[in-house]
């Protein structure tokens, strides 16, 4: 059994990994980013996602939400912000791995990115803990089909967070939209 900590928005891949992670029995650490005013509302999401899993532990840090809102949907940045909370955790306790989320078509480029920074700070802290994206190969279709319905209905799929329910989505925004594409529009 590993120790993992997850990276986890409460998306379709931080959830997937999630259940995957559970799936093989690991000791599971989840670490949510507040780094603006909508991630804090995510946060409740998590919980109700998390309280599916009653092995999980789920832990949130609060940067200071408004001066990061101006970065919010640039994927360096945001990985940024992910990537130095992780650190932090992993210089505090004893993980064999932190996971990230992703999919086959995750075009970004962060990928690259993200291993070049986590292994040079690593060797600084000089520790072995490794950075794994497990489901790196699988749809975003497909992960989202290893979800039971009632974590599928506690996904966080719109970055513009609608007053009420949480899965009434704007429709609108870039996520939204990504969603529609991978998963709805192909169910």
């Amino acid at each position: 059994m590993k120790k993992i900590l997850i990276m986890f928005s409460g998306g379709v891949e931080s959830t997937a990994l999630l259940q995957h992670a559970s799936d093989l029995e690991h000791d599971v650490s989840l670490v949510h980013v507040i780094h603006n005013n909508k991630s804090a509302k995510e946060l409740s999401a998590c919980k109700g996602i998390v309280s599916t899993f009653p092995h999980a532990k789920l832990h949130s840090v609060e940067l200071i939400k408004h001066s990061f809102d101006n970065l919010y949907g640039n994927p360096y940045r945001d990985v940024a912000t992910w990537l130095g909370v992780a650190i932090a955790m992993v210089g505090r306790a004893d993980f064999d791995e932190v996971w990230y989320g992703t999919h086959d078509l995750d075009s970004t480029g962060k990928i690259a990115d993200m291993d070049t920074a986590w292994y040079s700070m690593m060797d600084i802290l000089e520790l072995d803990t490794r950075l794994e994206s497990p489901l790196t190969t699988k749809s975003k279709l497909d992960q989202y089909q290893m979800l039971s319905s009632k974590v599928k209905q506690r996904i966080v799929s719109c970055a513009v967070i609608p007053k009420g329910v949480w899965n009434e989505p704007c429709g609108e925004c870039n996520k939204c939209m990504e969603f529609k594409h991978y998963v709805t529009d192909r169910l």
